[in-house]
């Protein structure tokens, strides 16, 4: 059986990818955020995305986390520290990480064009695939309701700190990190 991994920043739609795969190909998907975890794969894909989103997004669940258990830090100083964090890894995983992976593919062409990601990703290994319903993303909302633990969230721009974390992010370096992610797309396959 074929084996793949997806390589990702955290908030990047591994858990997504993973149920469209599975459900497209019957094929399960070894999720990593860090390539000391991957296996021998018969590939690896990278998904992408803008760091002005998952970055906001992780120090948003990051802090969310911190408060569910009663860390006492102001909310400021912890997203910050968030940030901060965040911001080193997100530089440090797309070094590696892009010579890691077999083929990178955009967060927006995976959540915009599931069937067409899923399709390709299907004939890189060639395997065949079962087209993606529209609804997709309601049946992965309904599936994770019931089967992921309570510390997945779908998206963290629903969390009160998101916004914040977002406004306080234009605080860092954020060119240099647009800068990354610019060329690392330059790289990413066209879906």
């Amino acid at each position: 059986m074929k084996r793949i991994s997806s390589l990702t920043y955290p908030r990047s739609g591994s858990h997504f990818f993973q149920y469209c795969i599975k459900y497209a190909t019957g094929l399960d998907v070894n999720r990593v955020h860090e390539t000391k975890y991957l296996l021998d794969e018969d590939l690896v894909v990278c998904i992408v995305r803008d760091p002005e989103e998952c970055i906001p997004s992780i120090a948003a669940m990051n802090k969310k986390t911190y408060d569910d258990h009663g860390y006492n830090e102001s909310e400021e100083a912890s997203l910050f520290n968030n940030l901060q964090n965040a911001v080193d890894d997100f530089i440090d995983f797309y070094t590696t990480a892009v010579n890691s992976a077999g083929t990178l593919i955009k967060f927006e062409d995976l959540i915009n064009n599931t069937n067409g990601v899923v399709s390709h990703i299907a004939n890189i290994i060639g395997v065949k695939n079962k087209t993606i319903p529209t609804n997709m993303v309601e049946k992965y909302d309904e599936y994770a309701k019931i089967n992921l633990t309570k510390s997945i969230l779908r998206t963290s721009t629903t969390l009160e700190n998101y916004n914040y974390a977002k406004n306080l992010l234009n605080e860092f370096d954020v060119d240099n990190l647009k800068s990354i992610y610019n060329e690392i797309l330059k790289s990413c396959d066209r879906i």
